[in-house]
């Protein structure tokens, strides 16, 4: 399943937020925290890749935040065509 281009985004500044502005750590410092690469946290900032859940998982951790805190909050009011909310149509396929 492919994520919507918005919610990588908005996840990536998530995520450069609660590490630059609340942690006050550098990329490197993150990557070398959960032992990834900087370009790994560059990627997922940049809004070009998103996390697993496992990766997700550490990242909070390693943030000190829960993961819902680093998710881009989701409009589940968006209609299918039968007028039906479906989260496919949010995040996408």
């Amino acid at each position: 399943m492919k994520v919507n281009e918005e919610f990588k985004r908005e996840f990536g500044r998530k995520l450069n937020f609660w590490r630059v502005e609340i942690r006050g750590w550098t990329r490197s410092d993150l990557a070398q925290h959960i032992g990834v690469s900087n370009s790994t946290i560059a990627m997922y900032e940049s809004g070009k890749r998103m996390p697993n859940l496992m990766m997700l998982v550490i990242l909070a951790e390693a943030l000190d935040v829960d993961a819902d805190d680093l998710l881009p909050e989701v409009d589940y009011s968006v209609p299918t065509l039968e007028g039906q909310t479906n989260i496919f149509d949010v995040i996408g396929e």
